[in-house]
């Protein structure tokens, strides 16, 4: 996945998870914050990632997100189970996962085979 899709699940994920209405994500690996705007009035999502200038939206229904970004003009899927969740990024044709922990977002990219680390 590239690092600001990624960024996009982490933030939809922990808002949805956590129901918390944070406007920015720490990235771990980058060392910096990336803001984010938009809301998330289920059943619609509608993210304005600020750092791309560019809206991520969808609709959620039964546990499942379903994202279009219109910066990469891909889809983005996000399934939820507790404070758990698992994905698919059209872009990259591969499955992400992931878990929402209090203040820490985890997200093991299946691309690289790597685990990823977000904070609020």
């Amino acid at each position: 996945m590239k690092a600001h899709v990624r960024r996009v699940a982490a933030y939809v994920a922990h808002r949805l998870i956590s129901g918390s209405a944070n406007s920015a994500i720490y990235d771990y690996e980058e060392g910096r914050y990336v803001k984010f705007g938009g809301s998330l009035r289920l059943p619609d999502v509608m993210v304005l990632d600020c750092d791309r200038s560019c809206y991520i939206s969808g609709r959620a229904a039964g546990g499942k997100v379903s994202l279009f970004d219109f910066g990469e003009s891909s889809r983005l899927t996000l399934e939820f189970a507790g404070d758990s969740f698992q994905g698919f990024d059209y872009g990259t044709v591969r499955p992400f996962s992931g878990s929402v922990r209090k203040r820490l977002i985890r997200v093991f990219d299946y691309e690289d085979y790597r685990e990823y680390r977000y904070g609020f």
